[in-house]
């Protein structure tokens, strides 16, 4: 089998650096692709946050302010770069960068659609708008070289419902490369936050991770909490920011639970959390991968997930390496909370963690991502 060529050049573009996933995933990939000796150039639309650690060695390359201007400022920049590969994530970027891809005759490069979310569900939660852009978008896939699922669920949902028929059946138009996580680097054995302070006597502490919106169903969790019975005091530590922080805060108030549950904020490296947390819950009504799942797997802290479409059970391999429960379902989630917090959660071995993240490992994510240019027969789309 051919190799990829030594010192790519490699355009990564996600649009705005806001918060969630998506951002995560594609820093540990511009990381791990500047280990391995390639350039490695990010295209952005917006500031760069100030909490975000851009690597060093990363290019940031600013599209402008809105995305009406992108599309010229990308066209200059494939013209100058001539990059060997392009991965996008998020709809828009994805129609933005195939469009620019055409417009500067950038032939050599090839251009790789990623999705992290289960799109059926996501197009739902959108306006109208968005869905059309969805249909519109997977009606010219066609042009693109490689169609990338971060989960098999997520790729079988977007065969099933998106792409169109003319495909057929003979061969799988969408991948599977699974959301690479930064591993734990910070050894510090302090904690960052009173509350996971080391104390035997200490409540039992839960940490949950993601945007505050419906997705990450976090009334069910509130609810869960709040009717959970185990012999333990039961604390909850929810990072992460978003649009529903004041009706969270009103149904914690409801509920009595503003001695137990706290709402941090966003934090950029969660894994600090976990590492003194005694448990992390998903209670996700849907999700694309769940990277906080595997990071909390490479904090070695014991997991509960909601067995939603599509990624936690693909992580956990199905219950193997956590607890997985119905979503939506506050009773099952409060009883496997009420479990973990009598002692009767599991954590696992040294062995056992570093097999449930070998598929996650930055290096061999990236290595996936190179390999799709040793495919000797291009889409439509490589011709410009």
């Amino acid at each position: 089998m051919a190799h990829a060529p030594q010192s790519l050049r490699i355009c990564l573009s996600l649009g705005a650096l806001t918060q969630g996933g998506i951002r995560t995933a594609f820093l540990a990939l511009a990381q791990a692709l500047t280990d391995l000796g390639h350039r490695v150039d990010l295209l952005v639309i917006g500031p760069v946050p100030r909490e975000v650690q851009i690597p060093k060695s990363v290019s940031v390359i600013g599209l402008g302010a809105r995305t009406r201007g992108a599309l010229f400022r990308a066209v200059g920049y494939l013209k100058t770069a001539q990059p060997d590969l392009i991965i996008t994530a998020r709809v828009y970027i994805d129609l933005l960068m195939l469009l620019a891809r055409k417009l500067a005759r950038c032939r050599q490069a090839r251009l790789v659609w990623t999705f992290h979310t289960h799109q059926s569900l996501e197009a739902a939660s959108k306006p109208r708008a968005w869905q059309v852009l969805y249909r519109a978008a997977f009606a010219v896939s066609g042009h693109v070289d490689h169609l990338i699922a971060v989960s098999g669920g997520v790729a079988d949902d977007i065969e099933a419902r998106f792409l169109p028929a003319r495909y057929g059946t003979a061969r799988r138009r969408v991948e599977i490369i699974h959301n690479p996580i930064a591993l734990p680097m910070n050894t510090d054995r302090t904690a960052p936050h009173p509350w996971l302070e080391p104390d035997s006597k200490r409540p039992f502490t839960l940490v949950a991770c993601g945007r505050l919106v419906p997705q990450k169903d976090y009334v069910t969790l509130l609810n869960a909490i709040s009717c959970q019975t185990s012999g333990r005091p039961v604390r909850l530590i929810v990072l992460g920011e978003g649009p529903l922080r004041g009706e969270l805060l009103q149904r914690v108030e409801a509920l009595s639970l503003q001695d137990r549950v706290i709402f941090p904020g966003h934090v950029e490296n969660p894994m600090d959390f976990m590492r003194f947390a005694d448990l992390f819950v998903s209670s996700a009504l849907w999700e694309g991968f769940g990277i906080a799942i595997a990071e909390a797997l490479a904090s070695r802290c014991p997991v509960i997930a909601t067995d939603c479409p599509s990624g936690p059970s693909e992580i956990l391999e199905r219950g193997r390496y956590g607890r997985l429960v119905p979503p939506g379902n506050a009773g099952a989630l409060a009883d496997a909370i009420t479990e973990a917090a009598n002692g009767n959660g599991r954590v696992l071995t040294e062995e056992e963690a570093q097999q449930a993240l070998q598929r996650f490992l930055p290096s061999t994510v990236a290595q996936s991502y190179l390999a799709l240019l040793n495919d000797s027969v291009p889409h439509p789309g490589i011709s410009g």
